[in-house]
């Protein structure tokens, strides 16, 4: 796992006051919300309206990763990602929420090479 993605166990009060003082630095700071992803088609539509993503989104994993490492329609130096409640992501697809969950870490972690070798820090955390 990429050193940026990290696995916590924080409570709201401590994920928003990291929300919070990550907001006053300029940092862009995305919020999403793992209660709200039961399954792919909605991580998919919850994290587009996160990042904004633009019109041509094709919502799958394919365009996630391209428009990940795109982002050209965010001014950022640095980034915050916060995925909330993420143990519950998935949650309506058992047989393959491991596997889901695996591949947003896989997802992340190019995206988190990818900007940093463009000079661009993303931190990612996954809150249970």
């Amino acid at each position: 796992m990429n050193q940026y993605v990290k696995r916590m166990a924080l409570t709201y009060e401590e994920i928003y006051h990291k929300i919070w003082q990550e907001s006053q630095t300029g940092v862009y700071v995305s919020y999403l919300r793992g209660k709200n992803c039961k399954t792919e088609d909605d991580f998919l539509h919850e994290v587009a309206a996160s990042f904004q993503f633009p019109y041509y989104y094709g919502e799958n994993w394919a365009a996630f990763d391209e428009c990940i490492q795109d982002l050209e329609w965010l001014n950022f130096s640095r980034m915050f990602v916060v995925f909330d409640d993420f143990s519950k992501a998935f949650r309506d697809q058992p047989a393959i929420q491991n596997l889901l969950q695996d591949r947003i870490i896989e997802y992340w972690s190019r995206a988190i090479d990818y900007w940093a070798s463009e000079g661009k820090a993303i931190e990612v955390w996954l809150n249970n």
